[in-house]
């Protein structure tokens, strides 16, 4: 049967309904208490045969277009509105998708970045860049529940920097909105074009140790190291600024810049020992056969033998040069160096050694 336009009575007031014979009487009333408040429990829809029952057949009262039914019962508090509208999995982008199926801790997980072809340096990179909160600030980066489709607008450069270099910023920028947006891999193939454009390094290939179709195309892309990823993205970072509180200082200045002293004292002569200070971006932990904690590389690191001309002998002489961090910026990286300079060899090797897991807790103050 065809839906039919009735009417109900209540309280003196008349409201119009629809009535749809196929549908059970409790569907009807469920329309009755969104007209009128009352509970479908507590409400009496009388009909002629008495009192409208949730099992009803509508055959049984046969009703006529324009009937009016009288509804007795008293108006609980009409319901509210959801506060958020209803939306189904289907309509949902990959941001809201993320909030609503994943759980807190797997929400807290880093996002992944998809390896392009020997690009783990990078990658490792971006994401140790991205645990400083204040970076993301700096570049713009949107909160998941505040993140659109805009793209983050371009950072303020220095006009000297080359346009390719003043780039990076921007594009670092949406990089890390992307993963914000997502619970899948991001493929950061816009940042890295633009990386190697910056620094061609990262674009050179190895066809020594290629295959197959590689091989025919001039070799797949050589590992890098991940330190002079650093440098370079950070190079690119130089022009952008840093937070109010900074007085009028670059954001790499503010919070990455360390300061370290050295002292060169000379062990084959009776020389006054020079003193130099130089600002640092990290801090480097040797690796080597008999490192085996990051702390043991670090001291390593900071106390080395130098072979430099001697103004008193007129010679070659040996040094040790003791450096110390004066300081600590908000943000130190380490290098992990494992590569050494074979002399025998003519080039860097990479050192094996069984390294313990880095600490979550280290004391800076021993390199100070």
């Amino acid at each position: 049967m065809a839906p039919i336009a009735v009417n109900i009575k209540h309280a003196g007031k008349v409201y119009a309904l629809t009535l749809d014979p196929d549908l059970p009487a409790k569907a009807f009333k469920e329309q009755v208490y969104q007209a009128t408040g009352i509970p479908v429990d507590r409400m009496k829809v009388m009909v002629k045969t008495g009192v409208l029952k949730d099992d009803t057949p509508w055959q049984k009262i046969n009703p006529k277009a324009g009937q009016t039914f009288m509804v007795i019962g008293a108006a609980g508090e009409l319901p509210k509105p959801p506060e958020k509208p209803v939306v189904f999995l289907e309509d949902m982008d990959d941001t809201e998708l993320a909030e609503a199926v994943l759980t807190e801790e797997q929400l807290a997980k880093p996002v992944g970045l998809r390896n392009l072809g020997n690009t783990c340096y990078m990658n490792a990179t971006l994401q140790a860049m991205r645990a400083i909160p204040e970076l993301q600030t700096a570049l713009g980066v949107e909160k998941p529940s505040d993140a659109t489709d805009d793209v983050p607008g371009a950072m303020p450069t220095d006009d000297a920097a080359p346009p390719v270099l003043a780039a990076l910023p921007s594009a670092l920028g949406k990089l890390y909105s992307n993963m914000q947006r997502t619970s899948d891999t991001v493929a950061p193939v816009m940042f890295l074009n633009l990386l190697r454009e910056v620094n061609p390094q990262f674009a050179e290939r190895d066809r020594a140790h290629s295959h197959g179709m590689n091989a025919i195309m001039g070799g797949g892309y050589a590992q890098q190291d991940a330190d002079e990823c650093l440098t370079t993205i950070v190079t690119a970072l130089g022009s952008v600024p840093g937070q109010s509180s900074g007085a009028n200082k670059k954001f790499v200045e503010q919070y990455m810049m360390g300061e370290m002293t050295r002292i060169l004292k000379c062990n084959d002569a009776d020389e006054a020992p020079s003193t130099s200070t130089e600002n640092v971006l990290k801090i480097t932990c040797n690796i080597d056969s008999t490192v085996n904690f990051m702390a043991s590389g670090i001291q390593k690191s900071l106390s080395q033998a130098v072979v430099k001309r001697s103004p008193t002998l007129g010679r070659d002489a040996n040094y040790t040069q003791e450096s110390r961090m004066t300081r600590l910026p908000a943000y130190l990286f380490v290098h992990m160096a494992r590569f050494s300079w074979r002399a025998d060899i003519n080039k860097y090797k990479c050192m094996d050694a069984c390294f313990e897991a880095v600490p979550k807790k280290w004391d800076a103050g021993r390199a100070a």
